[in-house]
Order: structure tokens, then C-alpha cells, then sequence
């Protein structure tokens, strides 16, 4: 399966679940190493021991990844599932092809 997922086109519903998981990978990171607190540079207020633009470029990169994850993602899943049930249904009323 894992084979398949990274050799499938990129216009498929497998290729959308890999581009699905692979948006995903920079929001876990960016959870995972807690710059989630760095967000507060919106409000105009820095972490304390952290510089302003060190802040900004941890907000900024945790805001791309946190709109491509809750965003991108889950849309990339939907279209893929919408895909493969179009495929089927094609498969289905097409008869003499396998």
C-alpha cells in the first residue's frame, strides 16, 4: 500500500491522499515543537526569551501549516474520495473491461 501511495499520479485518489498526508506533515511538526505559542505575535505580544522576528518567522510558518491542515487536507481527502467513487461507478457501467 505504502509502495503504491508514493507511485500514484498525482491527479488520483491515491495521489491526493499522498499530497493529503503530505500537507499534514509540517503542521505535526510545527505542533510537535510547540510553536503553537508563537501565535501570540497576532495580538501583538512576543514569548518572553524569544526574539520578535524569530517569533514572527515560528507564527508565520505554524499559520501556513495550520491552514493547510485544517484546509487542504481534509478537501484533498474529500476529492479523493469523490474520485475513486466516480472510478467505480465508470468501472461499474462500463461491461467487457475488467
Amino acid at each position: 500500500m505504502t509502495r503504491s501511495l508514493f507511485r500514484a499520479p498525482i491527479f488520483s485518489p491515491l495521489g491526493f491522499v499522498r499530497w493529503a498526508i503530505v500537507t499534514s506533515i509540517p503542521f505535526a511538526i510545527a505542533q510537535l515543537a510547540g510553536w503553537r505559542q508563537y501565535t501570540s505575535i497576532l495580538s501583538l505580544t512576543i514569548p518572553e526569551g524569544t526574539p520578535g522576528q524569530l517569533a514572527a518567522w515560528y507564527a508565520g510558518f505554524y499559520l501556513i501549516a495550520y491552514v493547510a491542515f485544517t484546509l487542504i487536507a481534509p478537501t484533498l481527502l474529500i476529492a479523493a474520495g469523490i474520485y475513486a467513487l466516480i472510478l467505480s461507478a465508470f468501472r461499474a457501467s462500463s461491461p467487457g473491461k475488467p
